[in-house]
């Protein structure tokens, strides 16, 4: 299933600030899926929607920190050292170990640095090693939530 921003609408609907929530997917369609399906609209959600892949974003522990608003963010990279709560959901157990560790590593780089934070989701698992079957792709589930 793709994600279409369930978790930051109820987010949003249970208090907290939209103004400090970025919903990313790799999928246009998928943000404008979500439009459709929960009747809203960019201008009626203050959520700040991007895209990208998390696959795509460098990993390196020296970067500049971006100071320019949430607003304006288009790219993940933009986030380096910026985000408080990472959540992402269904996704870590579709990989290899391997590429679970280069998701990890990836998702740290956007990590800020000061106070406390936290990487935290759902997934998947099974008791033995290996790769469970799903019926999507890598590339139909990139999806996070970054609370800031």
């Amino acid at each position: 299933m793709p994600a279409v921003g369930t978790d930051v609408r109820k987010l949003v609907k249970d208090g907290y600030p939209a103004e400090g929530i970025i919903g990313c997917d790799i999928r246009e369609s998928y943000i404008t899926l979500g439009y459709k399906l929960y009747k809203d609209s960019p201008s009626s959600l203050p959520i700040h929607f991007i895209m990208g892949d998390i696959f795509e974003l460098p990993i390196s522990s020296e970067f500049p920190v971006s100071n320019h608003p949430l607003s304006a963010v288009t790219f993940l990279e933009e986030l380096r050292g910026r985000v408080t709560y990472i959540y992402i959901g269904a996704l870590f157990h579709i990989f290899d170990e391997d590429t679970q560790y280069a998701l990890a590593s990836r998702l740290a780089c956007l990590v800020s640095r000061k106070g406390t934070n936290i990487i935290f989701g759902r997934h998947q698992g099974k008791p033995e090693e290996g790769i469970i079957d799903g019926l999507l792709g890598r590339l139909e589930l990139v999806y996070l939530l970054l609370i800031l």
